[in-house]
């Protein structure tokens, strides 16, 4: 078998088959006849050759284990370091860590904070990272941890020490790059684009206040067609529900600006009912299949927010974000 290297894992450590690729085909087998699988080769890039030869090898990774986060003082200590400027965090199932203490999840924040670049990847041998996905892993999500999709460990530290040498580049530089397939290493490229970073609130008892619209806004990594969008959410970010009990929310995507919200209409993309939460949370809805037909350059993105049958309320958040994750 002909595998991807940046997809490879070493699995067996004393039999002749020791590698293998689990969450990539591989590119070619080979018996009596050599077979290449052309539709898992990747093409060649549109971008000018570049040799990128600095590793920034001041970089962590560990996995999390059962009790580690109650040593909130060891974790501190590993996060704060000085020399630290990238950290992988090999995490439960699908991305998920304790949400409790408190302190554990400040240690990674400040990390955060601080500069460093986090990515967040699996333990498990197959499958991938989707965070966001339970409050667990929605928690990293909103710290602003990189989600590492389907990568195995060993290529995220070697793209970590990669993206780090590179001295050209910013912070914000740093995570875009980590965000994306460079070299065929994941499945996607994730590109985020803040439309609204504005706390907000909108209640349903106050007629037309309780509408809100967007700004248009240009989509980070959007060029066209659709066709290789695989996903795109909507994230309301420290979101909440007070007032009554429940919000009816309803998204469109590149409605016009007379244009009454009609879910007959190509631009409507759903309606979701929220309750009331005691906490803040994550509001996330995959609206892939509207924004293939409907995503343009310049979008703006509509959401209504209207009363239940069952009682009306007021919906907050924090902040705003739309994340396209793109086949390339």
């Amino acid at each position: 078998r002909l595998i991807r290297g940046n997809r490879s894992k070493k699995l067996n450590a004393s039999g002749y088959a020791a590698f293998d690729s689990l969450n990539y085909p591989p590119l070619g087998l080979v018996g009596d006849v050599i077979a290449i699988d052309r539709s898992a080769v990747r093409g060649s890039s549109k971008a000018g050759f570049k040799i990128q030869p600095e590793l920034n090898t001041n970089v962590v990774m560990f996995d999390m284990f059962p009790g580690l986060q109650d040593n909130s003082e060891l974790c501190a200590a590993l996060l704060a370091s000085q020399q630290i400027e990238g950290i992988v965090l090999k995490t439960y199932g699908a991305g998920n860590v304790p949400t409790k203490p408190v302190s554990f999840l400040e240690a990674i924040h400040d990390a955060v904070q601080a500069g460093k670049v986090v990515i967040n990847v699996t333990q498990c041998v197959e499958g991938d990272v989707k965070q966001g996905l339970y409050d667990t892993s929605a928690v990293l999500q909103d710290m602003g941890v990189i989600s590492g999709q389907d990568i195995t460990p060993e290529a995220a530290l070697c793209k970590l020490m990669n993206v780090l040498g590179d001295g050209d580049l910013s912070t914000t530089a740093r995570k875009a790059r980590m965000s994306r397939n460079l070299a065929g290493e994941q499945d996607y490229s994730m590109y985020t684009t803040v439309l609204d970073s504005e706390t907000r609130r909108i209640d349903t008892r106050k007629g037309e206040e309780g509408r809100y619209r967007s700004a248009a806004v240009a989509i980070d990594g959007f060029s066209g067609g659709g066709r290789s969008i695989e996903k795109c959410l909507i994230r309301f970010v420290g979101a909440s529900v007070s007032g009554a009990g429940k919000v009816l929310i309803k998204i469109f995507l590149n409605l016009a600006a007379k244009a009454q919200p009609s879910e007959n209409l190509s631009a409507f993309a759903g309606q979701y009912v929220k309750s009331q939460e005691q906490f803040e949370q994550t509001f996330t809805f995959d609206i892939a299949q509207t924004a293939r037909h409907e995503l343009k350059a310049e979008s703006t993105l509509t959401v209504y927010v209207e009363p239940c049958r069952e009682g009306q309320g007021a919906l907050s958040w924090r902040r705003l974000e739309l994340t396209l994750f793109l086949a390339e």
